[in-house]
């Protein structure tokens, strides 16, 4: 996961040409390569992006542009969203290349020049959230419960080979689904 020691509310979702958005805190929200590393000459989509589509080339994106907390305090850099100040970005995963900041309207003619599919609708950053790994690691930790509870009991009554192989299952679910 790119976000490690992410914050409740963090998360990563794969995109499309090998781009993930990530959440790294309420107002950091971007599009960077899956690999989690990126320089200046990676194309990416800076913070903070609200709204997002893709399909299986192009990545669009609107942004709410972000305003230093106190313009006057060099010492104080934290950014927040500038209310009602937005921009629109497409990413060509092929070439790959980024097109952006864009205005509404140079947003639709840049579209239609690169032929990017109308059937790419931006929708709200948060649907990209995924709750699936959290149901599989209550999956897993109740699999992983029943498998020492299971050793345990083998143990008990002398059933060696039972006990290590309900410990190799449960250590390989853990495994398989948390990929360590």
């Amino acid at each position: 996961m790119l976000c490690g020691l992410a914050g409740c509310g963090d998360f990563t979702a794969k995109l499309c040409g090998g781009y993930s958005v990530c959440r790294f805190s309420a107002h950091q929200i971007m599009v960077i390569p899956s690999t989690g590393s990126w320089n200046d000459t990676i194309p990416t989509i800076p913070a903070n992006v609200v709204e997002l589509g893709h399909d299986k080339r192009f990545i669009l994106a609107k942004r709410n542009e972000l305003k230093r907390r106190n313009p006057d305090d060099p010492n104080d850099p934290y950014m927040l969203p500038d209310p009602g100040v937005f921009d629109y970005w497409i990413l060509d995963t092929r070439t790959p290349i980024v097109y952006g900041p864009f205005t509404l309207d140079e947003y639709t003619a840049k579209r239609t020049e690169l032929g990017v599919p109308n059937r790419i609708k931006l929708k709200d950053v948060n649907a990209y959230r995924s709750f699936i790994p959290f149901v599989g690691m209550f999956i897993v930790c109740l699999c992983f419960l029943g498998s020492v509870m299971s050793w345990i009991w083998f143990l008990v009554h002398k059933r060696w080979l039972k006990a290590l192989a309900s410990f190799l299952l449960a250590s390989l679910l853990y495994f398989l689904f948390f990929r360590l």
